[in-house]
């Protein structure tokens, strides 16, 4: 399903390796240039007439007339393509001795390290070949790995979480957007951070203290330092299952409760849920929440009040049946051996 390859700068002399390509039948679209086989007498007539499926050749279009004329040149122009390929593959065996011996030369001599012989390598003159463009790629590799020895590797910054005295550091390595703020209803401190909704909560770990809190993110690191002394023990931890938000409430030490909010405790992991209104919805849930028992409500009413609405019902079904009772007519006679309807 080949349709466009570009074979630009690859070295290559073997002109006759275009016939590997005729199998590819939807290829349309083939660049050669920058290749010592583009430079021989007949290159685009024989690639013309050996890829009949060629629309374009080094972005030039090939029109029909050029085809007819490629197939009728190719057996005269075979025989020089040839020739030209021979010397082309005579050369670069010469090179490939030359070279060889140089770069055995030049592994062993040369400093990488020192600025004039590293000056001296880029500006010498050398002919454009596989082995040089291999030459080069490794001094630069063994430069690079050089200059990176000789260099002090990069000490790792070290995180201080308490000044000398000991009072604790804000920080936030984690970079997460956060929410501190003091609740005198429930006499605590809320937190809120916004962690990342697809964050698995395992990677999350909490440490409240009297006088901070420390969160760890995917190894960052959350700490802020709080405003009063907080119980830790009393401290609940819930995310949200829609956001994925933290909410952690640290009740004070310090200070009276106004207004009491049911906060639901983090079910544990290795205890047996025994109460089977304990949703999942329930467990992430934060806020006030009723006490209300909604499978046990019942109708409390007096005896009085159940006379009164047994009344109530009785003379509004008999108003319906004063309503929905026909008038006779005038000229109505009774049969009184018709029994009565009911």
């Amino acid at each position: 399903m080949l349709q466009k390859l570009d074979l630009t700068l690859n070295f290559i002399g073997d002109i006759e390796s275009v016939r590997s390509l005729q199998h590819n039948e939807h290829l349309e679209s083939l660049f050669m240039t920058g290749n010592p086989c583009a430079d021989y007498p007949g290159y685009r007539e024989f690639v013309i007439a050996t890829l009949p499926q060629l629309k374009q050749l080094d972005g030039t279009q090939i029109f029909r007339s050029e085809r007819i004329t490629a197939v009728q040149k190719l057996d005269g122009i075979m025989e020089g393509l040839i020739l030209h390929q021979r010397a082309h593959k005579e050369k670069r065996a010469k090179q490939k001795r030359e070279l060889m011996s140089n770069t055995q030369t030049h592994n062993d001599n040369i400093d990488e390290t020192d600025p004039e012989e590293n000056s001296r390598f880029w500006n010498k003159k050398s002919e454009n070949t596989p082995e040089t463009r291999i030459e080069i790629a490794e001094h630069t590799r063994r430069a690079q790995k050089a200059r990176q020895s000789s260099e002090p590797e990069p000490k790792k910054r070290v995180l201080k979480f308490f000044k000398a005295d000991g009072t604790p550091y804000n920080i936030n390595e984690a970079k997460i957007p956060f929410l501190l703020e003091s609740d005198e209803e429930t006499n605590s401190i809320i937190l809120k951070v916004e962690v990342y909704k697809y964050l698995d909560t395992s990677l999350i770990e909490i440490d409240v203290q009297p006088k901070y809190v420390r969160l760890t993110v995917k190894g960052k690191t959350l700490q802020l330092s709080l405003s009063e002394e907080v119980k830790t023990d009393d401290a609940v931890a819930l995310r949200s299952q829609v956001t994925g938000f933290l909410t952690i409430t640290m009740p004070k030490v310090n200070g009276e409760i106004k207004q009491k909010k049911e906060v639901l405790p983090l079910k544990p992991k290795n205890v047996e849920n025994s109460n089977p209104s304990f949703s999942r919805r329930e467990y992430l849930e934060i806020g006030r929440r009723d006490p209300v028992d909604y499978c046990n409500i019942v109708r409390n009413t007096s005896k009085a009040e159940e006379i009164k609405s047994q009344k109530s019902s009785l003379s509004k079904k008999a108003e319906q049946d004063s309503q929905s009772r026909k008038v006779p007519e005038e000229d109505f006679e009774d049969d009184e051996e018709v029994p009565p309807l009911e």
